[in-house]
């Protein structure tokens, strides 16, 4: 399995709840179609939906020969993203020198992001997942389908703080609300336990026993 891509967010080193939304998440890509297969984590800021994309990344190891993390924040970050991967293909790119102008850059992502999806719709390689991330402007300096390749091969999570996102790739979605019931207690439960262990008090062994706790507390 190869990682196309120099710049990948860091992952927490814990993880909790979004058991539900990870499970969809399988569901839909695992789903039979004739386009590509996109998901769209949508919702506010702060809301864990890169995270969830980063245990996704991490849980599906072994089910791809190639994954992709683009940075759609803007058109440089978005060309500098398949420029990683361009070169880790072995491709030839264009000349930094001739790249200084906004029209040059946008030409010659033009060139760029055509060669990758060029590859990524190669009916050789069915097996990759591409994380398109930070996409928080649809009218920008380009657009999102720019990067979408025209295919059905392989899997496509897109992050994304529009959920006119979802209706604009036609997309499966998960909206990304609020930190959800399993986490908010398994984050207690981790909090308490590392408290036990270093001082007296109470210790909860499941996270049954703090719901109990709680319901007594109303």
């Amino acid at each position: 399995m190869s990682i196309l891509s120099d710049i990948i967010p860091l992952k927490t080193p814990k993880f909790f709840g979004r058991r539900s939304e990870l499970e969809k998440m399988h569901q839909y890509l695992g789903e039979d179609s004739d386009g590509p297969k996109i998901v769209v984590l949508y919702g506010l800021g702060g809301f864990g939906k890169t995270q969830l994309a980063l245990q996704y990344w991490t849980e599906v190891t072994e089910e791809y020969t190639s994954k992709i993390w683009v940075d759609a924040t803007s058109l440089e970050t978005a060309l500098e993203s398949f420029k990683d991967i361009s070169t880790k293909l072995g491709r030839q790119l264009p000349h930094a020198t001739a790249m200084r102008s906004p029209a040059s850059v946008l030409s010659a992502s033009k060139v760029i992001f055509a060669d990758v999806k060029k590859w990524l719709s190669s009916l050789s390689n069915c097996r990759w997942l591409m994380v398109i991330d930070n996409v928080e402007d649809l009218d920008g300096e380009f657009h999102i389908r720019d990067l979408i390749p025209d295919c059905a091969n392989g899997h496509i999570i897109v992050i994304s703080t529009q959920s006119e996102t979802v209706d604009v790739l036609d997309a499966k979605s998960i909206d990304i609300a609020k930190i959800d019931d399993e986490a908010g207690v398994e984050i207690l439960l981790h909090r308490f336990k590392k408290t036990s262990q270093s001082e007296e008090g109470v210790y909860f062994s499941s996270a049954t026993d703090y719901s109990k706790l709680a319901k007594q507390a109303q």
